[in-house]
């Protein structure tokens, strides 16, 4: 099936993709650190926009490949994350969000990227890192950008 995106346009298996989201682990089962246990569970906070993009695509979002705290924003109440997810599937158009910036070195362009919400940007990418064994091909990553609230009970220790 194809989707547009903002510049891009992906073939996405989503039947394959949701098929491997079923029983794939959460992140917290390959990690308890609080910035992983805190996405997991924001995950319910997330916008319906986004909820409902998730769901188009065939992702579980609290089944990520890899999520990582950058750092702490609004006095600790939201946290800025990145990670990826994978998708069965891949780019018709449109270019990485991860451009060369000298021989082994990349940044982070923005510019793209798709905002589906305030906050949530996301970008794709043929091929990844860190895919399952198990990972029906051809995989492309879905790379995210966005600021989610702090919502363990506990303080925030990305400060």
């Amino acid at each position: 099936m194809q989707f547009r995106f903002a510049d891009y346009l992906l073939e996405i298996d989503t039947d394959k993709t949701r098929n491997f989201y079923q029983s794939a682990e959460r992140i917290t089962e390959g990690c308890t650190c609080s910035g992983c246990r805190n996405f997991q569970k924001a995950v319910d906070s997330f916008p319906e926009e986004v909820k409902r993009f998730f769901e188009e695509i065939g992702i579980a979002p609290d089944k990520a490949a890899e999520v990582y705290a950058n750092c702490p924003e609004d006095n600790g109440r939201n946290v800025f994350y990145g990670g990826f997810y994978h998708i069965c599937g891949k780019i018709l158009n449109g270019e990485s969000p991860w451009i060369p910036s000298g021989e082994n070195s990349y940044h982070w362009d923005s510019g793209n990227t798709y905002q589906i919400a305030e906050g949530y940007k996301v970008g794709f990418e043929n091929g990844g890192a860190l895919i399952e064994d198990n990972f029906p091909e051809p995989v492309m990553q879905m790379k995210i950008e966005f600021h989610v609230p702090w919502v363990l009970q506990e303080e925030n220790d990305y400060q």
